[in-house]
C-alpha cells in the first residue's frame, strides 16, 4: 500500500465521529451516567384531555431516591384534587429489574398490591401506565443499532428498545419502542410505544428542557398523546430539587398513612 494511501486512511479514521462506535445500549448507558441523580423531589400539574377537549386538573407530588444497594424507590402522592388528595403510588426496585408497588387510596387504611398482571392498567385515568411508573433494567432489553434523525433542529440518536425474552415479552404492554436521544445532551425528547403486532399505541414527547446541574437536564412539561383512545396527559412541573435529604424510611407504609407524604 503505497505511503499517502495509509496517511488517507488514519486521516479517515479520525474524522469519523466517536459517536459512530457506540451501539444502542452503550448510549442508553451514557445517557443514564449522565442524568442519574441520588434523589429527587418535584412538584407538578398533571393535565387530562378527553377527545372532547375536556380537561381535568391534578397536582402531584414526586419523590425518589437511590439506596446505598443501588436499588430504587419512588413515591408519587396526589394534592389535588380533594377527591383524590392523599392518593399514592408506592414503587420499591427489590433486585435489578424486578419492582413492587403499592397503592393507597384516601378512604383506605392500607396499601394495595399492584399485581404484575396491573402493569398495563392506566394509572389513575391518566396516558401512562403502572409499567410507565418503573424504572427500567437494561438486561431485560434489546437494543438496535442507532439511527440518526433530526428532531426540531437537533440531531437524535434513534434506538429500538425491545424486550430480551418472550417472557419479559409477556409482562409488558408494548412489543416495542423508539427512542429519539439527543446527541448533544444525551436527554430522551421522544418516545413512540408499540404492540406487539407493531401498531403505534402512543406518543411521549419531552418539552421545555432545563439543565439542572452539570450534565443533568430535565423536562419542564412531558406529553404523552394516546393513538388508540384519542387522550391526552400533560404533566409539568413547577418546581424540581435534586440531590436533596430524603430519608431511607420515606418509602414505607407508615408515612403514606401517617400523612407525612403530604
Amino acid at each position: 500500500m503505497k505511503k499517502w494511501t495509509i496517511i488517507s486512511f488514519m486521516v479517515l479514521l479520525w474524522t469519523i465521529p466517536s459517536s459512530w462506535a457506540l451501539d444502542g445500549r452503550k448510549i442508553i448507558e451514557i445517557q443514564r451516567d449522565r442524568h442519574e441523580v441520588e434523589s429527587a423531589q418535584d412538584h407538578s400539574v398533571m393535565l387530562l384531555i378527553d377527545k372532547k377537549g375536556k380537561r381535568n386538573v391534578r397536582e402531584i407530588k414526586r419523590y425518589g431516591k437511590k439506596l446505598e444497594n443501588g436499588l430504587r424507590r419512588s413515591m408519587l402522592v396526589f394534592t389535588l384534587p380533594k377527591d383524590l388528595k392523599g392518593t399514592a403510588l408506592l414503587t420499591w426496585e427489590i433486585a435489578p429489574g424486578e419492582y413492587k408497588q403499592w397503592l393507597c387510596l384516601p378512604d383506605k387504611k392500607s396499601l394495595q398490591r399492584i399485581s404484575s398482571h396491573s402493569n398495563r392498567t392506566p394509572f389513575m385515568g391518566s396516558d401512562f401506565t403502572y409499567e410507565d411508573m418503573q424504572p427500567d433494567t437494561l438486561d431485560n432489553y434489546l437494543f438496535s443499532s442507532p439511527d440518526t434523525q433530526v428532531l426540531d433542529g437537533k440531531e437524535c440518536f434513534v434506538i429500538d428498545i425491545t424486550p430480551a425474552t418472550r417472557e419479559i415479552g409477556k409482562k409488558s404492554a408494548y412489543g416495542k419502542r423508539r427512542v429519539w436521544i439527543r446527541k448533544d445532551i444525551y436527554f430522551t425528547v421522544k418516545i413512540q410505544f408499540f404492540d406487539r403486532r407493531n401498531n403505534l399505541l402512543k406518543t411521549q414527547t419531552s418539552h421545555s428542557l432545563k439543565n439542572s446541574h452539570g450534565t443533568v437536564w430535565y423536562a419542564e412539561k412531558v406529553l404523552m398523546d394516546n393513538h388508540r383512545k384519542n387522550h391526552k396527559t400533560l404533566m409539568g412541573v413547577k418546581t424540581k430539587q435534586v440531590n436533596i435529604d430524603i430519608a431511607d424510611d420515606f418509602f414505607t407504609e407508615k408515612t403514606i398513612l401517617g400523612g407525612k407524604h403530604l
